[in-house]
């Protein structure tokens, strides 16, 4: 019979007979025949091929029977037995060369690199935790590598943050997002590249736009013509470029950008770089890196900067500028909507939300979300009817037709010649948009008194010409029936303080009182509008009960006998 061949485990067996006690392993080191166990190539070898029965469960105690082979390359040089802690007590450390690089403090404690590199072995390095465990090796976690991190005592270089921020990409298995875990463990440490040379706190990052280059340089639509003149305009305003790119706005808001080599375009799991060229592809996610997820992104990044440092350099932003914003979130909230009308709703996963599904109908966050539309009313991008560039806080109108008794002049009003986009995103974020009954309601009827007599009667004729319309509108219905607009004799009164001429008894009982509408409003087309407002037209209990207290102050108002007036209003009664 041919020879025998030797197995994994027959050569795990072998090298711990051999190499277990100390004074014969150093001996049998020393000689020539064992030279193959000073390279860290031969002995990654030997664990390769120590390894070969142990996967899937090959073998009984599975990578346990690793423990105590002689064969664990170690950054240093020498050897160490797998599962042996370091000198320190502590478990030896698997890192890639960059990361020995960053961490040389570790240096006792490394594996070699070339444990990394090896071809098969490599992935048990790096990916396999069942064999780190049974090897008590550490593995670069992302806390692991916050916590080892040194801090420089100077301004680090490009190729060491690139380091850096590709070992945490690799570390979170991904591109680096500023989630509470990252934050809570690199937070105070000042690695984060902006592309204005600077290095800040990686806790910036949730308020510091990462985009690509190319969106970046994106210029958005900020053309004058699309915006009817306003007379309101200052003549002299100094001219902005009419198609500003979304970088220039950023800096003009003092609104910092991550450096875009550092930006990583594709979120999909990292894969193990090693080349250069690699390195360079980017590790922190992109707030967005199509054009159409580009509104969202910037609204929520305004957001979080404005809640996390206070305002923005709005202050700085030209008229172009602002409505060249303003414009980008109109556009995307158009196209949305138009999306979400050609859906189908509900929508098919009953488990989501309306609002779920129609971001993933669109390929995009949805920009008038709840907290999306906080941040954008805070956003001072709105003109007014002044010209003035302001917030949607406190409330804010929009009055799309000019009225005969109301003309708009404070930055309560914004200006209805804004292009239809962005009329839709302000009524979307609560802007009201006002008619006759509104104007009427919120303004002209509670300073109706303070008036001129010629405009309240002017304003009367109106609102009888039109009570067919207004009396479908409940605001200001109410508003008319409480409202002191119809002369009497003695002044005005609201309608509900009124009664009814035509009902002989009020009549008779009131005669002679300021209860009554004076003669231009005793019509039978103004008494029907006053009783639809609440002026007494029946005797009811309480109006039955109003004749009789006034009866009663007629009687007590004279000191005899009450005269046959009283008692014949009585009578009546």
């Amino acid at each position: 019979p041919g020879p025998r061949p030797f197995s994994p485990a027959e050569l795990r067996a072998y090298l711990k007979r051999k190499l277990t006690d100390p004074k014969k392993r150093e001996k049998r080191l020393a000689h020539r025949a064992w030279a193959g166990m000073h390279s860290a190539a031969f002995c990654l070898e030997l664990l390769d091929f120590c390894i070969g029965d142990l996967q899937g469960g090959g073998a009984k105690g599975g990578f346990a029977n690793l423990v105590g082979l002689l064969l664990l390359p170690l950054a240093s040089g020498g050897l160490a037995y797998v599962g042996q802690a370091s000198r320190g007590g502590e478990p030896h450390v698997v890192a890639t060369v960059q990361q020995q690089t960053l961490l040389s403090h570790l240096r006792s404690r490394f594996v070699s690199p070339e444990c990394t590199a090896h071809e098969t072995l490599g992935a048990y390095f790096l990916h396999n935790d069942e064999f780190l465990r049974a090897a008590r090796l550490q593995s670069v976690t992302l806390s692991f590598f916050a916590q080892q991190l040194q801090p420089l005592q100077m301004q680090p270089s490009a190729t060491y943050l690139h380091t850096v921020w590709q070992t945490m990409g690799r570390s979170a298995g991904g591109a680096i997002k500023p989630t509470p875990e990252v934050v809570e463990l690199f937070g105070s440490k000042t690695l984060l590249p902006l592309r204005s040379g600077q290095v800040v706190a990686v806790g910036e990052l949730s308020s510091t736009l990462a985009l690509p280059a190319p969106l970046l340089q994106l210029e958005l639509d900020g053309a004058a013509s699309h915006w009817a003149p306003q007379a309101s305009q200052a003549a002299d305003a100094e001219p902005a470029a009419a198609r500003p790119r979304v970088d220039e706005l950023m800096s003009t808001l003092a609104v910092p950008v991550v450096d875009p080599a550092f930006v990583c375009v594709d979120e999909a799991p990292l894969k193990d770089q090693t080349a250069a060229a690699e390195a360079l592809a980017g590790y922190i996610a992109a707030d967005a890196t199509e054009p159409h997820q580009l509104a969202p992104a910037l609204v929520d990044k305004l957001g979080a900067r404005d809640a996390a440092h206070g305002a923005l350099e709005w202050s700085q932003l030209s008229r172009d500028g602002s409505r060249a914003l303003l414009g980008l979130f109109a556009e995307h909230h158009v196209r949305e909507e138009a999306v979400a009308m050609a859906q189908d709703w509900p929508p098919a996963d009953p488990d989501a939300s309306t609002e779920e599904a129609r971001e993933a109908a669109n390929g995009s966050p949805r920009l008038v979300s709840a907290g999306r539309a906080a941040a954008l009313k805070r956003m001072p991008l709105y003109e007014s009817v002044q010209g003035s560039l302001v917030p949607l806080e406190p409330r804010r109108y929009l009055l799309p037709q000019r009225h005969p008794f109301f003309t708009p002049r404070t930055d309560e009003f914004l200006t209805p010649t804004a292009p239809a986009p962005v009329l839709s995103l302000l009524r979307a974020l609560g802007v009201e948009s006002l008619e006759d009954a509104d104007v009427f309601e919120k303004f002209l009827l509670p300073a109706f008194g303070e008036a001129s007599l010629e405009r309240q009667e002017a304003m009367r004729r109106h609102l009888l010409a039109n009570w067919q319309r207004l009396r479908q509108h409940d605001g200001v219905r109410a508003a008319l029936s409480r409202t002191r607009f119809v002369p009497t004799a003695f002044g005005l009164l609201a309608p509900s303080e009124l009664l009814d001429p035509r009902n002989n008894l009020l009549s008779y009982i009131f005669g002679g009182e300021d209860r009554f509408p004076a003669q231009q409003c005793s019509t039978e087309e103004w008494l029907a509008m006053l009783g639809a407002l609440g002026m007494k037209t029946q005797v009811d209990r309480d109006a039955f009960l109003q004749c009789a207290r006034k009866v009663e102050a007629l009687g007590a108002s004279t000191s005899d006998r009450p005269p046959p007036d009283v008692l014949s209003r009585a009578g009546l009664l």
